[in-house]
């Protein structure tokens, strides 16, 4: 901060300038490049996957304040059957998320938590919500492959005045079972929709077209040779008298970590006109061995 401090003092522009133009840089559009990179992980998704390409129909989500998420059910968009929903959530220890509920309220729901969790565990989860006379809210509760419903009924759900509304109240509850013929007919259609969509098959690699499976096969780069690289060194024997046999150890090219930069390295010995090829080829350097005559 004091570094921005002593810039901002510098061009003559003020903290509270530059932290107000911050959200807007972040919020910024993104540009054409920042889109054709979405565009393209999707598309790469969708060639080896089964997702499809249409509009996706998938329900929306209730992100809580602890950081899970749950779909909201039909009839859950209204205000008050939203409210509904995430207390039942929270009554059921499903979250620990109480954001839309006044404390004094949560406190005395403490006590209750424990059979709201029971019930949620043998009827079910929540499959929809309709709203029925005097602010009350019905629940419906099902399993998964099961035709049995259970109801329950939030009576009298009230909320506060503040701008941002909370649970304030709720009158009571009745519990029970009901049939196909209880629910309203279109939440009804809702449901059978939503638990339909459920049982869709979930994404999976879609089978590659060659013998060889994509998947598991090793993953191998190439690239094509940019250059070719020629090094000649001159040497000058010391002395006058010439040796029988001479060793000469020519080291490799190597980078910092340790591996050979090139590709492959071939060294040759020119000697009285003679090609000589090198003899040993070590980790570290190549050895030749040459006649001194």
């Amino acid at each position: 901060m004091s570094y921005v401090a002593s810039w901002a003092a510098a061009a003559r522009v003020t903290l509270t300038q530059i932290l107000r133009e911050v959200p807007r840089q972040l919020a910024r559009k993104p540009s054409n490049f920042d889109e054709s990179v979405s565009e393209l992980k999707l598309a790469l998704v969708r060639n080896v996957s089964n997702i499809s390409n249409e509009p996706s129909t998938a329900p929306s989500l209730w992100r809580t304040s602890t950081g899970s998420s749950f779909p909201l059910p039909p009839g859950a968009g209204g205000d008050l059957c939203g409210m509904a929903f995430k207390t039942m959530q929270f009554l059921g220890n499903r979250t620990e998320d109480k954001s839309i509920i006044e404390a004094s309220l949560v406190a005395r729901m403490s006590s209750h938590r424990p059979m709201f969790q029971k019930l949620l565990d043998q009827g079910g989860e929540v499959l929809g919500l309709h709203m029925a006379v005097s602010k009350s809210v019905d629940v419906y509760l099902g399993k998964s492959g099961s035709q049995e419903l259970l109801r329950i009924r939030l009576k009298e759900l009230s909320l506060s005045s503040d701008p941002e509304p909370l649970l304030d109240g709720i009158g009571g509850f009745d519990v029970g079972p009901v049939e196909e013929r209880d629910v309203p007919h279109e939440l009804w259609t809702e449901m059978s929709r939503a638990r339909a969509s459920t049982d869709a098959p979930k994404l999976v690699r879609a089978p590659s077209q060659i013998s060889e499976d994509l998947q598991s096969a090793p993953l191998v780069l190439t690239a094509v040779p940019l250059g070719r690289h020629i090094f000649k060194i001159r040497l000058k024997l010391l002395g006058n008298q010439l040796a029988a046999n001479y060793l000469l150890l020519v080291p490799k090219l190597r980078t910092s970590n340790g591996q050979a930069r090139y590709k492959s390295h071939k060294a040759t010995l020119r000697c009285a006109g003679k090609i000589l090829e090198a003899s040993a080829d070590c980790q570290s350097f190549l050895l030749f061995n040459a006649r001194g005559d």
